[in-house]
């Protein structure tokens, strides 16, 4: 069900106001690629078995580029990549069998991760500007994270007994925080 859009185009500008979108029941799947969009936000919220996400934000080089994505249930699965200006990313999966793939390329690249349940898996690459990574992870957690760039800061909290962490950061600020209890 897809609850609204609006595209506005102004002469050199283009904006995707908002795209919102809900999926219930079993083997949802969700590809979006906007293109061609100086501010562009995505919601999607997706409700039962089998969820699948694939979104492609590009060419965000006026504005911000902002998707925000829940899903609720089992087989979780989400590959998110950004690129352009202020990219903002803030995924939530919540069940069984999560996996997340989400790459931000661009400046201020900033992302929230919380994978809540059984079955955590994250690999995270912020390439660029900023560069901050909030994740939060429980039973069964799994992350590798890849800063390259200017300030990298990030923050990991993993709730497992097995709990695996690796951290690659480059550039300027560099600072990590994990913590695994």
């Amino acid at each position: 069900m897809l609850y609204k859009s609006a595209l506005l185009r102004a002469p050199g500008i283009v904006i995707n106001v908002c795209f919102c979108m809900g999926l219930f029941g079993s083997a949802n799947a969700a590809d979006l690629a906007p293109t061609e969009l100086a501010l562009s936000r995505i919601d999607l919220q997706q409700e039962g078995q089998y969820l699948r996400a694939s979104i492609n934000q590009i060419d965000g080089t006026r504005g911000a580029q902002i998707v925000m994505v829940q899903q609720t249930g089992t087989g979780h699965s989400a590959a998110i990549s950004q690129s352009g200006d202020a990219n903002q990313l803030t995924l939530s999966q919540v069940g069984q069998s999560h996996q997340a793939l989400l790459t931000q390329n661009g400046q201020a690249n900033v992302l929230s991760l919380a994978q809540s349940g059984t079955g955590a898996y994250a690999d995270i690459t912020q390439t660029g500007n900023n560069n901050e990574a909030t994740v939060l992870q429980s039973s069964g957690a799994y992350v590798t994270l890849t800063q390259a760039g200017s300030l990298n800061s990030a923050q990991l909290t993993q709730t497992s007994s097995r709990a695996i962490s690796m951290i690659s950061q480059s550039g300027s600020g560099n600072a990590a925080v994990i913590s695994q209890r």
